[in-house]
């Protein structure tokens, strides 16, 4: 299956986003770059401790992730991002680190959901956190994210 398309920031956002400091992160819907269609959500972020992060609450509709083999982000600019995610009984699970090395196009990138502990709930995702610079403390930068999906065969 092509998978199920949880942002394209294109018409409202369907997912809550959120940062863990708000002086932290600015963020809003962005004409300059866009993977497809006419927006992307332009990520600043001043980073002052090693874990900060900006978060997505899936509606219920959602979030479901039980069939997906992965979760793609398309990032332009050059960025590490860990993706955190959190199921409806507050278990946190890391999926993974991946990072886009293109300054100036989009990167796809894809965490693998094949691997998580089987005591995690895929089928009901609370949130899903975004650490721009994983462990760096210092970090500051401007991304973009597009089109954020959940990919693979159910």
């Amino acid at each position: 299956g092509h998978g199920v398309v949880l942002e394209d920031f294109e018409d409202q956002r369907w997912m809550d986003w959120w940062g863990s400091e708000v002086a932290i992160f600015s963020y809003e819907e962005a004409s300059d770059q866009a993977h497809s269609g006419n927006y992307s959500f332009r990520v600043e972020y001043y980073k002052s401790e090693p874990w900060q992060f900006i978060a997505a609450k899936p509606p219920e509709e959602l979030s479901d992730f039980s069939g997906a083999d992965a979760v793609e982000v398309w990032v332009f600019g050059q960025a590490t991002l860990l993706l955190k995610l959190k199921d409806a009984a507050g278990m946190e699970v890391e999926v993974d680190t991946q990072s886009a090395e293109d300054p100036n196009n989009w990167s796809r990138l894809r965490f693998d959901l094949a691997e998580l502990d089987s005591k995690f709930d895929l089928s009901n995702i609370d949130n899903l956190f975004f650490f721009p610079a994983p462990g760096d403390a210092s970090a500051t930068g401007t991304i973009y994210l597009d089109d954020i999906s959940l990919v693979g065969e159910p």
